[in-house]
């Protein structure tokens, strides 16, 4: 690694909590009370939680609601 940022956006199927916040431009808990009220889809890969990226897309789709 050179120390460089990667890019907000990589060509990935999930986001971290965080990532999707970063992108929704929400904070991280109102990222959980989407998760929470299913309009994020979210996987769990051990302990850690993903957002797909789908759902993300189509949230903005809709316009921030579901």
């Amino acid at each position: 690694m050179d120390g460089t940022k990667q890019p907000a956006r990589v060509d990935q199927k999930l986001a971290t909590v965080t990532q999707a916040a970063a992108e929704l431009n929400c904070s991280v808990r109102s990222i959980w009370r989407l998760i929470a009220a299913r309009q994020l889809d979210a996987v769990k890969i051990g302990r850690a939680v993903r957002v797909t990226r789908t759902s993300i897309d189509r949230f903005i789709a809709q316009g921030g609601e579901s």
